[in-house]
């Protein structure tokens, strides 16, 4: 066999083994929006809004990219408490969602809501730059917690007849990327031992 066959055999089966490396742990890149209506900007701004929830992602390790799989808003709603009176208090509502890519129909991913969390509280005045941080900071925490369950490791009991059906995506890449590893070093000795005969 000449080297170039042999050279191009094995540059593909590190091409596949990167591949598969690579679908198996897409990272999660999140992009943050905030939705502060004209009724909470003058309570707080958005710009606070989005520091804020950027920097406590960023310090989890999250990473937080314009190029990103994944969407997480901060919506708030402020509404006076007594309509019409000057510096009354506001009631806030707060929501935090994340918004995945899922794939549809079309065969074009869309982005999902696949978490929301909310509260509601009322600010004594009209400035409620403190409460609606400290409102935020525990739904990033309830945020942060949910991902740390989705991303640690799952411990599953299988004997070892479920191991095949039960295979997670990592270890059907690797059973399959084995298997095509045995398959071409039989088509190499197969072939080097034409060459011999």
């Amino acid at each position: 066999m000449p080297a170039h066959t042999f050279r191009a055999i094995l540059f593909g089966m590190a091409a596949c083994a990167c591949f598969a490396q690579q679908v198996t742990s897409s990272p999660f890149r999140v992009a943050i929006t905030s939705n502060v209506p004209h009724a909470c900007a003058g309570a707080v701004p958005a710009a606070i809004i989005q520091h804020d929830a950027e920097g406590r992602l960023r310090s989890a390790g999250v990473t937080v990219s314009d190029i990103h799989n994944a969407q997480l808003t901060v919506d708030l709603d402020c509404v006076p408490v007594k309509p019409g009176a000057h510096d009354t208090a506001l009631a806030v509502h707060q929501c935090l969602g994340l918004s995945e890519l899922v794939s549809s129909n079309e065969r074009k991913p869309i982005l999902a809501n696949t978490w929301r969390k909310c509260e509601s509280y009322i600010c004594g005045t009209a400035k409620c730059e403190a409460p609606v941080r400290i409102g935020l900071n525990a739904l990033l925490d309830s945020f942060l917690g949910e991902l740390r369950e989705r991303t640690a490791p799952r411990v599953e009991t299988a004997s070892v007849v479920d191991a095949p059906t039960g295979a997670t995506a990592t270890e059907r890449v690797v059973y399959y990327a084995v298997y095509l590893m045995i398959c071409v070093m039989l088509l190499l000795y197969w072939q080097l031992r034409k060459r011999t005969c």
